[in-house]
Formats: structure tokens, C-alpha cells, sequence
């Protein structure tokens, strides 16, 4: 009778401890898709910031909502630094300028900004349009630029001399006059300007930028003031299938 109770206490006990473990292992584990509910709710949006200096101003665009803090802070202190970066090159004598930006293209591959406005400076004869733009690749938060992504060679710049002319203002229409001003320099020249592109700064010497939409590849080339200081063309994705060098598009 004594080993028969001292069976059963053992047994309680086996029991007990058996449910112990259950208890602590279902408490300590994390609750099944918390990964992909937290993807699920971001829902990445802009929303428009200012920088100021002096009589200088430029919007610019803020990532929020993404879903990656890290990543979030890497792309909004690029948009923020490159818009620092063209107030500071276009600030010169008492430089009065205004700038604002489109979208082109927001999506989980790419961020495309386009940046346009004027600067006067004081004792010139009139104000400058200007064109800049800034592509970013939302799976790292790093900048794009054109050679980093496109394979620019002569054969790309002569896409580009085909390239569809987009005006500025669509009741002016310049294309014969834009695509006069590509002819000026060789497929070898183009090319090195074309590699310099998306840069704000005196290295860019055509003052070359390019913006992304979902179906083509937007180039801009300084021009003169008469025709309105730059042109942009486009260049069809479809076109440019076998010149990007990673998936760009």
C-alpha cells in the first residue's frame, strides 16, 4: 500500500512539472506573424518640408510611415542634405531663389524627385530656370545615379538623340530647337556628360539630371535662357531593357 501511494505521488509530480514546461514555452514564444503584420501596416507617404536661407527656399519631400525606422532616417537625411546641397551651390551674389519639387515616380523600388524653380542674382539681366532632381533606391535608401544603373555607352546616347522631347510648357513647342542643342557635341562627349549626371555641383558640366517614371527614363540638359535653360526628352523603359545594369526599372 505504501509503494502503491509513493507510485502515485511520483506520478502527480511527473504531471505537474510536464505542465510547467507547456506553460513557460507557450509564453516566451512570439505571436505567430508579427513580421508580416508589421509590413502589412506600412504604408509609406511623403509630406513636404522647407529649407530657408536668406531669400533662398526650397521644398522638398520627408519619407514617413515606412515600416524600416533605419532606413526611413538614411532616405529623409539624403533628401534633406540634397537640398542643403543646391542652396548652397546656387547661393551666390544675394542669390534670390525658389524651388519647388514633383514626383515622378513613389513606389517600393524608387523614390524620383523632380526640383524645379528660379534663381536671380542681383545685377543679372534675368532670372535662371532651374532643374535638378534626386532618384533614390528604396530597397536601400541609397542615391541613384545614371551610370550606376544604366549602361551609358554611345548606343544609350543615341536613344537619347531619338528620345521623346517633354516640354516645360505644353504650349511651346521647342523640339526641333532641344534636339538641335544635343547635336552640338559628339556621341563621345555626350557620353561623358552623361556619366557626370545627377550630381549637383561644377562636375556636372551640361548640368545633366534624370528622373524615373514607371515607364521611361527622364533626361535633362542645361540649355540656353532663350530655351528656357534646360530640356528634358524620355526614353522608354522598353527601350532601355538590355542597358540597365541592376533591376532599375
Amino acid at each position: 500500500m505504501a509503494r502503491l501511494s509513493i507510485i502515485l505521488v511520483l506520478l502527480a509530480l511527473i504531471t505537474a512539472c510536464s505542465s510547467d514546461k507547456t506553460e513557460t514555452s507557450t509564453g516566451t514564444s512570439e505571436p505567430a506573424g508579427q513580421t508580416t503584420d508589421s509590413t502589412q501596416s506600412a504604408n509609406p507617404t511623403l509630406e513636404r518640408a522647407t529649407l530657408t536661407e536668406r531669400d533662398m527656399k526650397i521644398q522638398y519631400p520627408q519619407v514617413t510611415n515606412l515600416g524600416d525606422a533605419k532606413r526611413e532616417k538614411t532616405i529623409n537625411s539624403l533628401l534633406k542634405n540634397e537640398a542643403r546641397k543646391a542652396i548652397s551651390y546656387y547661393a551666390y551674389n544675394e542669390t534670390t531663389m525658389d524651388i519647388d519639387y514633383t514626383v515622378k515616380r513613389f513606389d517600393d523600388k524608387i523614390l524620383s524627385i523632380q526640383y524645379t524653380g528660379y534663381a536671380n542674382s542681383k545685377g543679372a539681366a534675368h532670372p535662371n530656370n532651374l532643374y535638378f532632381t534626386t532618384n533614390i533606391d528604396m530597397t536601400t535608401g541609397m542615391k541613384m545615379l545614371l551610370k550606376d544603373t544604366v549602361k551609358v555607352d554611345e548606343s544609350f546616347v543615341q536613344l537619347l538623340r531619338k528620345g521623346k522631347y517633354i516640354p516645360a510648357d505644353p504650349s511651346v513647342d521647342l523640339s526641333k530647337e532641344a534636339a538641335n542643342e544635343l547635336n552640338n557635341w559628339s556621341d563621345a562627349e555626350m557620353v561623358t556628360y552623361m556619366k557626370q549626371a545627377d550630381d549637383i555641383g561644377i562636375g556636372n558640366v551640361l548640368n545633366v539630371f534624370t528622373y524615373r517614371t514607371e515607364d521611361a527614363l527622364g533626361i535633362s540638359i542645361s540649355v540656353p535662357h532663350a530655351l528656357g535653360d534646360h530640356v528634358e526628352f524620355e526614353i522608354r523603359n522598353a527601350d532601355l531593357a538590355d542597358k540597365f545594369v541592376e533591376v532599375s526599372q
